[in-house]
């Protein structure tokens, strides 16, 4: 097996240590499950591998990868994880051979085999992190296998799963009401001014004013990747202009928002894209965008991937992009296909215009 995938990643140097979030994690190590979800670029697997470091407790760590898409192999690494730093586990989970397919496969008894080995050879209190889970948590034997481990995870075993969606395990509603899982979301994970100002200089050197740093913050929405992307050292001078001329740096964020748009579907792709042209949208509007009545469907989906959507409060479901990402589509979009762009604000007007709300439509015009 790939050692480097149950070691705990070195921190970078100079990198942020994130106090109260590392405060969360200590204060709540006695919830059998926690949950970190955010989109890319939030620092999640560093805020993890800081925790790891820190903690008195033994820490196994799995960093999932596209290979482990199917049960067994996930599995199998789970197991793997766990018995490198406690191999008295080994023998007592029967790992399967790998690339036999998941249908017929019984991970009940795989799950089964590896809770009665902690219980019976693993004394002391330990944490489970699995980082990534959001590349196999589509497939629904690993869901349902997680799901079976969570709901059974003898005392002494804690659970941290990181995912860049909420995992969709059957019992999460039930344990969130017994108050046995906690989390930090993508609103927990913004970097706040004072942690902006303080990474800044102690990655890149560079000195922010306060309000600079509030600025960065508010332009950035907390997108830390957005911010480090602004900050390399090759760039500080472009950095200073940044910081003078707000609005500017679309185009360094351009390589974090392809990688999230260059992995969806294409249904998916085509409903961003389309509805990219409004600062707010509900499922209506993107339904008359796309000529389709499937939108809210597809908006659900965007909003649970975590996919720089924010769903707006009140009891209509409104939507916005994280307004970097909205830029990105819309450049897109105009560059690529400038008479889709155009067509699109004409059935944005028509549209209001048909709600009889003309004040809406001229912004379209």
């Amino acid at each position: 097996a790939d050692s480097s995938k149950y070691t705990i990643p070195e921190p970078a140097s100079s990198v942020l240590r994130r106090h109260r979030l590392l405060d969360f994690l200590h204060e709540h190590i006695d919830h059998p499950l926690q949950l970190i979800c955010a989109p890319a670029g939030y620092g999640k697997t560093t805020l993890l591998g800081d925790f790891a470091r820190d903690t008195d407790l033994t820490v196994c760590w799995y960093a999932v990868d596209e290979l482990d898409v199917d049960a067994r192999s996930f599995l199998r690494h789970v197991a793997e994880a766990i018995k490198a730093r406690f191999p008295a586990l080994d023998g007592s989970v029967e790992l399967v051979p790998l690339g036999l397919p998941d249908a017929g496969f019984n991970w009940r008894g795989t799950v089964g085999q590896l809770i009665s080995g902690i219980s019976r050879y693993i004394p002391e209190y330990f944490v489970l992190v699995i980082d990534d889970f959001h590349i196999v948590s589509s497939n629904p034997a690993v869901a349902d296998a997680v799901d079976f481990l969570v709901q059974h995870l003898p005392d002494n075993c804690r659970l941290i799963i990181s995912s860049r969606e909420m995992p969709q395990l059957a019992s999460l509603p039930r344990m969130i009401s017994l108050g046995r899982v906690v989390g930090l979301g993508t609103a927990d994970l913004r970097f706040t001014g004072g942690e902006i100002k303080a990474l800044l200089k102690g990655r890149f050197g560079l000195e922010v004013t306060t309000e600079e740093a509030l600025r960065l913050e508010q332009e950035s929405e907390g997108w830390i990747t957005s911010i480090t992307l602004t900050a390399h050292p090759l760039r500080k001078g472009l950095f200073k202009e940044v910081l003078d001329n707000r609005g500017q740096n679309s185009l360094l964020f351009d390589y974090m928002a392809a990688e999230v748009f260059r992995q969806q579907p294409i249904g998916i792709r085509q409903v961003l894209l389309a509805t990219s042209i409004c600062n707010e949208f509900d499922d209506e509007l993107g339904d008359a965008l796309t000529g389709t009545n499937t939108s809210a469907k597809i908006l659900e989906e965007v909003e649970s991937k975590n996919l720089l959507t924010t769903r707006l409060g009140g009891p209509h479901r409104w939507y916005r992009y994280h307004h970097l990402f909205r830029e990105f589509l819309r450049d897109k979009l105009r560059r690529e296909d400038p008479e889709r762009f155009r067509s699109l604000h004409r059935k944005a007007a028509e549209h209001y215009l048909a709600k009889g709300e003309p004040r809406q439509a001229i912004h379209y015009f």
